[in-house]
Order: structure tokens, then C-alpha cells, then sequence
């Protein structure tokens, strides 16, 4: 037989504890007639989930203080301020060098200055010229350079026999200096 806890020991508990306690009956057992609380399965979780709780947390304060000490030792002792360096020892030379130096000019740099021929000048400024203006786009062609080659690379459009026609053209108007073997066509 259950009844709900209203007496507790022959005393009456008060009216907002009463209510906050609903869960919590008597039950009458047969050793003596004796009152014994039976908690409900919810109360027993919560208890022994506060009990998990605290350990767990007791856990956790271990392994933080062991990590700290275990920190501690590694930290290395300070040291003195100051440093102390090996001195040199010294030596007494009995050789005696001017303190001044004496300046000595070159008479050749290794470099050998050597005109380059008009021809040549006038390819390099013309490829040079050239691949400021890349990439060049026209109707029948179009032009990029290729650095691994060191050679221009020409893409023909269809028919691709008049394009090269018109790019001979354009190439003998813009850049005469330039050989038709710096390009690459395809």
C-alpha cells in the first residue's frame, strides 16, 4: 500500500515541500509495520547521475593539476642575466700591417666590349617589340610566344593557305627584321 509522504516521522512537513516531493512515497513493508521511502526510478537516475557527475569532474581536476606539475618540471631554471662568452686569447703578432690599405685599380673588369652588329640589334628590338604587343589577334591568325622555344607561335585560321599569305603580309609591314624561322606555325 502507497501513500503519499505527508508525515515524516510524526511530523507534518510543510505545505510547498509537500508539493515539490510528489514523487516521493511511504511504502508499508511487512517487517513491523515500518514506513520506508520508496524514491521513484526518476530520482534514483538523477542521483546516480550526480554521482558520475562528481567523479568525473574529481577526474578532470586530477589530470589538470598532474598536467601543470608535469609543465612545471619541463620549464627550464632561469638562468643568470649575464652571459659569459669565451674570451679570445692574445696573441702577439710580430708582423706589422700598414693601417691604411693602398687602393689598387683594376686594369680589366672580364668584360669584353664588343659591337653588335646592326642586323642583330634590329631582331632583338623587333621580337622585343613584338612580345609587348602579344597577344596579337586578327581575322585570319593569331600570335603568342612561346618562352620554353624562344619561338612565336602563329595559329592559322581557315583556309589556312590564304592566313599565311595575309600573316607574310602583315609580318613584312610590322617586323621585316624578324625571320620567318622564329615562328612556329599551327
Amino acid at each position: 500500500m502507497r501513500k503519499p509522504v505527508t508525515h515524516f516521522l510524526n511530523t507534518e512537513l510543510p505545505l510547498e515541500l509537500n508539493h515539490s516531493y510528489n514523487n516521493l512515497y511511504m511504502e508499508i513493508t511487512n517487517d513491523n509495520n515500518q514506513l520506508k521511502p520508496n524514491i521513484d526510478y526518476d530520482e534514483k537516475n538523477n542521483f546516480q547521475l550526480k554521482k558520475i557527475i562528481i567523479v568525473l569532474i574529481c577526474i578532470l581536476l586530477i589530470i589538470i593539476a598532474v598536467i601543470s606539475l608535469l609543465q612545471m618540471l619541463k620549464v627550464p631554471k632561469k638562468q643568470s642575466s649575464e652571459i659569459i662568452f669565451p674570451s679570445p686569447t692574445a696573441v702577439e703578432s710580430k708582423i706589422k700591417f700598414p693601417l691604411t690599405p693602398t687602393d689598387i685599380l683594376p686594369t680589366n673588369t672580364g668584360v669584353f666590349e664588343e659591337e653588335m652588329p646592326e642586323e642583330i640589334k634590329k631582331i632583338a628590338e623587333q621580337k622585343q617589340a613584338l612580345k609587348f604587343s602579344l597577344p596579337v589577334t586578327q581575322p585570319e591568325f593569331s600570335i603568342a610566344f612561346d618562352y620554353g622555344e624562344d619561338k612565336f607561335i602563329v595559329s592559322l585560321n581557315p583556309p589556312q593557305a590564304t592566313a599565311l599569305e595575309k600573316f607574310q603580309l602583315w609580318l613584312q609591314n610590322n617586323y621585316p627584321a624578324i625571320p620567318i624561322d622564329r615562328f612556329v606555325f599551327r
